[in-house]
């Protein structure tokens, strides 16, 4: 074998995968198809305190603390929730994956940039790649013992252990525009279906004259760049932007049912490991990527990478991260069946006393469903009950068996 382990994908979840399994003393190939790693830059970069903590990188990659939103409404309101601490820290995406790899390759893994992953194929006794190197046409075949795919929404590796990609996607755009926040320390949220169908809009402040945009919809013939358009030219702060930056994506929103076969794992956005609410996945990547390595290198060790393996890293997965992305998802669908009206009444409901009280004690961007869990306690339902106009009621309780039925009753389950 050249390498014993194969990465495909430099982004947060292959370089830790990486990282890992050279720490134990294992031969990794880190494969990036692009020139320079960390670009070109997909994501909002937003993470929580805890997820820096995580990457083991300096405070150098923090550009801005964030302590709360200002959510603009169906109905045309803003709401403010949170403010009472630092909840996020806006982040340079392409330093934390620059600084994830470099950790990687002093560990002992192999970088490789510009080199895509063409095809592959597994057997009993390794996995041969099919590498393009730059722009040579001739495809150098490396042969690994296993093959992890950390490629992204469009993964080579999960095309070809042949599972597809994820059922549920959201199309985005995202990027920078010179605008100086109204809010140096909240992020702006758009809840607004006419202009995000199905996801919503964020603008997120630098500190500076310049700051993040994005928005998306869950109809994939939309054309994202036409809803930015339409985001900045309905508000008025925006409307005088320009854009700076853009980039275009796909957010899978649903885990991949196998996330795993023998000789192949899948991680980060190649096995749909986002958070179905908000997109988010540095947080739930970086936890993947530590499970993934653990069982390749227990796997590794004992010479034994088929079934057995993959459905530990299955099962390992769903218990410790997969049961809150299925949570989550859950959640996406109970919210996306309420009308404009009814999701401005429950909007309104984060201005009450009791459920500002909640969120900030609770408030979590890496675990957003462990907050409605504690906001769905009976006690605060009861509380809250009296803001609601009385025609609501009946939606509100739907909404409450619904969670309960399904998170109680029901196994967790993938796609």
């Amino acid at each position: 074998m050249d390498f014993d382990v194969a990465v495909v994908g430099a982004g947060p979840a292959g370089s830790v995968s990486a990282k890992e399994i050279a720490a134990a003393g294992y031969k990794v190939l880190l494969l990036e198809e692009h020139d320079v790693v960390g670009q070109p830059v997909h994501c909002s970069g937003l993470i929580s305190p805890r997820t820096l903590e995580a990457t083991g990188l300096d405070n150098d990659i923090v550009l801005n603390s964030i302590k709360g939103a200002v959510v603009y409404t169906p109905m045309g309101n803003t709401i403010t929730v949170g403010g009472n601490r630092t909840h996020a820290l806006v982040i340079d995406r392409a330093l934390m994956d620059e600084g994830l790899a470099r950790k990687a390759q002093e560990a002992g893994a192999v970088l490789a940039l510009r080199s895509r992953l063409a095809s592959m194929q597994r057997s009993d006794d390794g996995v041969r790649l099919h590498v393009q190197r730059g722009s040579e046409k001739a495809e150098q075949k490396i042969d690994v013992r296993l093959v992890i795919g950390a490629d992204g929404s469009h993964s080579a590796v999960a095309k070809g252990m042949g599972t597809g990609q994820s059922e549920e996607s959201i199309v985005a755009v995202g990027g920078e525009i010179s605008m100086q926040s109204q809010h140096d320390d909240m992020v702006e949220v758009y809840v607004q279906p006419d202009l995000a169908p199905g996801w919503f809009g964020w603008t997120i402040p630098l500190g500076t004259d310049v700051s993040r945009i994005g928005i998306g919809s869950d109809e994939q013939g939309r054309n994202p760049r036409r809803l930015l358009e339409g985001l900045m030219e309905s508000h008025e702060h925006l409307r005088d932007s320009s854009v700076l930056r853009l980039q275009g994506g796909v957010i899978p929103v649903a885990p991949l049912r196998q996330i795993a076969e023998p000789r192949a794992m899948l991680v980060g956005d190649a096995a749909g490991q986002v958070k179905p609410t908000s997109g988010g996945g540095i947080h739930t990547s970086i936890l993947s990527a530590k499970i993934c390595a653990d069982v390749a290198i227990e796997a590794l060790e004992r010479g034994a990478l088929g079934e057995e393996a993959a459905a530990r890293y299955r099962t390992e997965w769903m218990r410790t991260v997969g049961l809150e992305l299925y949570r989550g998802r859950l959640l996406r669908h109970m919210l996306a069946q309420l009308t404009p009206v009814e999701t401005e009444q429950l909007l309104q409901l984060f201005t009450l006393k009791e459920v500002c009280e909640v969120m900030a004690a609770q408030g979590d961007i890496d675990f957003p469903v462990h907050l409605f869990s504690h906001l769905f306690r009976p006690a605060v339902v009861f509380r809250v009950l009296r803001a609601l106009p009385l025609r609501l009621w009946p939606r509100l309780a739907w909404l409450l068996v619904q969670w309960y039925r399904k998170v109680s009753n029901h196994q967790p389950g993938l796609q």
